[in-house]
């Protein structure tokens, strides 16, 4: 839904930039989100610049005089007698490296990444115009950095959603029938969304989609269950004939940087088995808006990811070719209004 209310609008935009005062919720080496906070800083600045020697004068005060982040063990320093000097190199380590991740992203985003890096990878700044593809960009940033964004959570989920499923469309082939089955969702309605309110009506259909049969009672579910057991997306591949046994597909759709990780158990067949029979087991696909990858290009951290096909911030560029129904999203009025709040001091 979008926000009609201009002085609520400007409550959000203002929340938005006070939170963004506030160090990310990661630890040291987690650097794929230090830089995206460095782009939402060079974001929010009213000069749209943003180096190496801002995120240090920035983050290490919010450390060593709030004891923001996960950075710095400050008891352990002090037994250990830590050194300024050595805080200060940590600190240093830690910009350079997180402007690494960022020259990669300008490298592999190409045409979608709205920053341009300087030629000694100290400092990034906005681009004069920005593109569609530079805002589906942001679109992504701001998706995966609800810390900050939190008061356009519902808006930036619930367009994630159908952004997820647009992807997933150009991944599995063309007789393929792909529902968006999440709770959340407040995007208009159409032929791609399961609408029904109660999750029994949801199981019901997904009964009748994936020509199944339900294992559990109406009973079994408490009448206020208006939820989707975990499973956003839904999808399946036409055979040619109307018997069973053929791919069926449970997604996931996962905008929280950390919360990814646990969620892919719930569309787990071992899970819905418990619900419903399935005759064949599913692919799964876990959608994230996170850059989810390290300066080189490879996963962050394999050990995070369970048997799951994932689709992180590349594939989901990568795959997306839709700019005219990007605009029609109940978050696009929001990011433009992200794009141009502006902090007076960073």
């Amino acid at each position: 839904m979008m926000v009609n209310n201009m002085a609520e609008l400007k409550i959000k935009l203002n929340d938005y930039l006070n939170k963004l005062k506030v160090l990310p919720k990661c630890n040291k080496e987690d650097l794929y989100k230090w830089a995206d906070y460095v782009e939402l800083k060079c974001l929010a600045n009213k000069d749209n610049f943003y180096s190496s020697n801002d995120f240090i004068d920035d983050a290490r005060p919010r450390t060593e005089d709030l004891g923001e982040g996960d950075f710095e063990d400050t008891e352990k320093d002090k037994i250990e007698g830590t050194s300024r000097a050595q805080k200060n190199d940590k600190w240093e380590t830690l910009a350079k490296e997180t402007f690494k991740i960022i020259a990669f992203r300008q490298s592999v985003f190409g045409v979608y990444y709205p920053f341009t890096i300087s030629a000694n990878n100290l400092s990034i700044e906005l681009e004069d115009t920005l593109t569609t593809k530079n805002k589906i960009y942001l679109f992504l940033l701001f998706s995966s950095s609800l810390q900050y964004t939190i008061k356009f959570k519902k808006e930036f989920t619930s367009s994630f959603e159908i952004f997820s499923k647009q992807v997933l469309e150009k991944y599995l082939p063309n007789n393929a029938s792909i529902k968006v089955f999440g709770s959340s969702n407040t995007e208009e309605e159409d032929d791609d969304i399961v609408t029904d309110s109660k999750f029994w009506d949801k199981l019901k259909f997904l009964e009748e989609f994936l020509n199944e049969k339900l294992i559990i009672e109406e009973d079994d579910i408490s009448k206020y269950n208006k939820g989707d057991g975990g499973l956003d997306i839904v999808a399946k591949v036409s055979m040619g004939d109307s018997n069973s046994h053929f791919p069926i597909i449970f997604g996931q759709c996962a905008c929280s940087p950390n919360e990814w990780i646990v969620k892919q158990s719930t569309i787990k067949a071992d899970i819905w088995r418990q619900k419903i029979t399935l005759k064949t087991i599913p692919q799964y696909y876990i959608f994230i808006p996170q850059s989810y990858r390290d300066m080189s290009g490879h996963w962050f951290d394999k050990t995070k990811i369970h048997e799951t096909i994932i689709i992180d911030r590349q594939r989901l560029v990568m795959g997306y070719k839709n700019e005219k129904k990007f605009k029609e999203y109940s978050s696009y009025s929001i990011i433009e209004e992200l794009i141009n709040i502006k902090e007076e001091v960073i």
